[in-house]
């Protein structure tokens, strides 16, 4: 027990005895591994996951960010899908999306990096793959477009 003065009566083995305080006392260091941590860290902590969500949020993926090398790459493999038929070309995209990506077989819709539909035209001896670009206005300047002759071989 501490008494205003300084001191600590300690009961031990059936004996008072009376001992001065220095540091902490028997029942602080009784307590030493239950330490609270300080608001500080806590407000710290909850910057940092603040910080991260944000980041995540507002700073895309690498394929978000560059959405036209993301469509190259797709037109230019469904493409080579395309021309590995030799010829015979379907009246949709749906098979090669299957056969490509695993899709399921029922999708049919292929979509650019801007997220517009992705045309497939296809001529008597030729293919058309078209996305409507950033604009999202099909046939304007700035429209991807590959063009191909699966008959033929280079």
């Amino acid at each position: 027990m501490a008494d205003g003065q300084g001191w600590v009566t300690n009961v031990h083995a059936g004996t008072r005895v009376r001992t001065a305080v220095i540091g902490r006392t028997p029942e602080e260091r009784m307590n030493r591994g239950s330490k609270r941590r300080p608001l500080a860290y806590w407000v710290a902590l909850m910057v940092l996951i603040f910080v991260g969500a944000l980041r995540s949020a507002l700073w895309p993926t690498r394929e978000a960010r560059m959405p036209r090398a993301a469509t190259q790459s797709l037109l230019r493999t469904v493409a080579g899908a395309l021309d590995a038929r030799r010829g015979r070309l379907p009246g949709s995209l749906g098979s090669v999306l299957h056969e490509v990506y695993h899709s399921a077989p029922g999708d049919t819709i292929l979509f650019d990096g801007w997220h517009n539909p992705v045309l497939y035209i296809i001529g008597p001896n030729a293919y058309e793959l078209r996305s409507a670009g950033r604009d999202g206005r099909y046939y304007s300047g700035d429209d991807l477009v590959i063009t191909g002759h699966p008959g033929l071989r280079e």
